[in-house]
């Protein structure tokens, strides 16, 4: 005989509805008869009667043993086969415990029926955004991804009401399976035996109404499959759509940046070829060029035998917060006119050594130009706008020769000492056959311009060496060895009006993200080589070992104008191109020749002066009508000596006329 314990629960709802009890040893189940009399059935075989087939397809989710703790005894009297009918108190507790658990599963079922009621608004909403015709691809797909996530919540979440539905009709089931017990322990009257009748047809109706919601579980798990598999396909849409959009965001921003580069002048680098990289390091290592690297938000120094150093990003900050220090402190000093001395500050010094170790120099690393971003220099008081030929600068720099050998920037406050504000703002070309970008500033003072190369490659951060791989882009020279010290504070100081020598500009270039533009500001030291002394007359810096010869006592006043002398000056000032100043001089010479015109102290200085040059340009080896590679070099070192040698100063209106210096009048 099995053992109550050793039966399912399953099992045992089986029984009961068919009316069996279990009475300690047994299944027993009882019928009253007409005579008053009740007949007892028992079940005493293995396994469950042949009703089991009727059940079998029944799924039971939910295994629930109700505890017997505290309940009435069995309606069976173990000691006899008397049937005691279930006392009020018991059916009561039978029931309560029955409603309780009915309630628990409604509440579930109440708020899973809410929280689809809310899925479905949010679908809803959803679903008229979605028909917006001004979202964009992206936008839709996503909302449709969304739309779609949201049904397969619900619809998952419709399969959990369902389940606790289906728990509810069981528990409301095993209520009615309970009544039908009770009937069986009251004496079978009429009356009893149809309720009996009616509760195992409600019985039926709730074991029919399991199954169909268990069939609607199924059906929607089948759907969540669908769903998913819809949901797979709305999330391959959005992941095109994103890779749509952020493909025309590229596009777009591409074509912004290009726009932008082509407004500021600045070219993109090109693809290199071996030939162009051979070719554009022997252009940067050819004399009287200068160059600098494209380097986005650094500093740059770079030296007369055509290296440069790019400063690191920390020492480029350190670099730039002293300039911004000096421009701002420069920039904002009150003065009491423009026709007074330049004001000014010393802000960063070089070193070709250790800073402070005496004046050695070494020749060649004397710093050529120093480059750093616009906006230090404009102090916060000036936009700089990519389309600007020339901008309007509160202070200006130049590099000068400092006491103890080292170089120094200076910044001064501009509308002060004759400093004017406007910068050049020049756009480079591209040299096709280097690939390397060139700048020429305009001559100056009768010489000749100058050349800038601007290597747009990628900016060695040391020097090459055939241990690394070929560069496939040409190698700036690397400079080493300078040391940079910021001034302690800023202090200003004067200069005299008319006598600095400023050349610098500003040229656009790449900033740092390489997605837009930065403007550059270059100042350029003297433009003259490197010097060893100062002029006793001129005040000019120039190099006393490559003038041309040593300086002569020589007095302009006994000079006498002759052809042979004229032809001298037209020939030597000739190789400088066309001067307008140099045209109205030579005029005079040419009058004066002809007996039209007095000759002056201008005229005598001026003949002097252009003859005496000439043979020190020859003394050099120049030959006469040609420029050499180092012009300014050259002009300078034989033009100061040539001051020296007549015992002037370098006021132009010594050697020029009113008329010649302003020849548009």
């Amino acid at each position: 005989m099995t053992r109550y314990e050793n039966t399912t629960q399953y099992e045992r709802d089986v029984m009961t509805s068919m009316g069996y009890n279990w009475n300690g040893h047994g299944w027993q189940r009882g019928f009253d008869l007409s005579d008053s009399n009740m007949v007892v059935e028992a079940w005493v075989g293995e396994g469950l009667p042949d009703r089991q087939k009727e059940l079998s397809s029944i799924t039971h989710i939910w295994d629930q043993k109700i505890s017997d703790i505290n309940k009435p005894i069995s309606a069976f009297d173990p000691d006899d086969d008397d049937i005691t009918p279930f006392s009020n108190e018991a059916k009561e507790s039978y029931r309560e415990d029955s409603d309780k658990a009915i309630q628990f599963y409604a509440n579930k079922v109440n708020e899973a029926d809410n929280k689809i009621k809310e899925i479905q608004k949010d679908i809803d909403a959803l679903s008229k955004k979605a028909e917006n015709s001004q979202l964009s691809e992206f936008e839709k797909a996503n909302l449709k991804a969304i739309i779609s996530k949201l049904k397969v919540s619900k619809e998952r979440l419709t399969i959990l009401r369902n389940e606790a539905n289906k728990r509810k009709v069981h528990q409301e089931y095993l209520k009615l399976n309970n009544e039908s017990w009770f009937f069986s322990r009251e004496k079978p009257t009429p009356w009893v035996r149809e309720q009996q009748s009616l509760t195992r047809k409600e019985m039926g109706n709730k074991l029919e109404e399991e199954k169909r919601i268990q069939l609607e579980i199924d059906a929607a798990k089948q759907n969540i499959e669908h769903l998913e598999s819809e949901l797979r396909e709305k999330e391959e849409d959005v992941r095109k759509a994103e890779e749509a959009r952020k493909a025309e965001e590229a596009r777009k921003t591409e074509a912004a940046r290009k726009a932008l580069f082509a407004k500021a002048g600045v070219l993109d680098a090109p693809v290199y070829t071996p030939g162009m990289i051979k070719a554009a390091n022997t252009a940067m290592a050819t004399a009287g060029v200068m160059v600098l690297n494209r380097a986005g938000g650094m500093v740059q120094l770079s030296t007369w035998v055509n290296s440069v150093m790019t400063t690191a990003s920390e020492l480029a900050g350190w670099v730039s917060s002293a300039v911004w220090r000096g421009a701002v402190e420069v920039s904002r000093i009150a003065t009491v006119s423009a026709a007074g001395p330049a004001v000014g500050a010393f802000v960063v010094g070089f070193w070709p050594g250790k800073a402070g170790e005496g004046s050695d120099r070494v020749p060649g690393r004397d710093i050529e130009m120093f480059a750093a971003q616009a906006q230090l220099f404009a102090a916060g008081k000036t936009p700089i706008q990519p389309e600007m030929t020339t901008v309007d600068l509160p202070v200006r720099g130049f590099i000068r020769r400092g006491n103890n050998g080292q170089q120094e920037v200076i910044l001064v406050k501009t509308g002060t000492g004759g400093v004017s504000a406007t910068v050049p703002v020049y756009r480079p070309v591209r040299d096709e056959t280097t690939g390397l970008d060139r700048i020429t500033l305009p001559a100056v003072a009768g010489a000749p311009g100058r050349t800038i190369l601007i290597n747009p490659g990628a900016a060695p951060s040391g020097p090459w060496h055939t241990g690394n791989p070929a560069p496939a882009a040409p190698v700036t020279p690397v400079h080493t060895g300078t040391e940079i010290k910021q001034a302690d504070s800023i202090v200003t100081t004067t200069f005299p009006a008319g006598d600095l020598p400023l050349q610098d500009f500003i040229y656009w270039q790449p900033d740092a993200t390489g997605a837009g533009v930065e403007p550059v500001y270059v100042m350029l030291s003297g433009i003259y080589g490197e010097t060893n002394a100062k002029g006793q007359y001129s005040g000019r810096d120039y190099n006393t070992d490559k003038a041309g010869g040593p300086i002569q006592n020589l007095d302009w006043k006994t000079a006498i104008i002759d052809r042979a002398g004229v032809d001298k000056v037209k020939l030597h000032t000739g190789r400088f191109g066309a001067s307008a100043e140099n045209a109205v001089m030579i005029d005079r010479l040419e009058k004066i020749l002809k007996g039209e015109l007095q000759a002056t102290d201008t005229d005598k200085r001026y003949y002097t002066h252009e003859v005496r040059e000439l043979e020190r340009y020859r003394a050099l080896g120049i030959a006469d009508s040609t420029v050499p590679e180092n012009d300014y070099e050259v002009w300078n070192n034989t033009h100061t000596a040539t001051l020296e040698d007549y015992r002037l100063s370098s006021d132009e209106t010594l050697l020029y006329t009113p008329e010649a210096l302003n020849p548009q009048k």
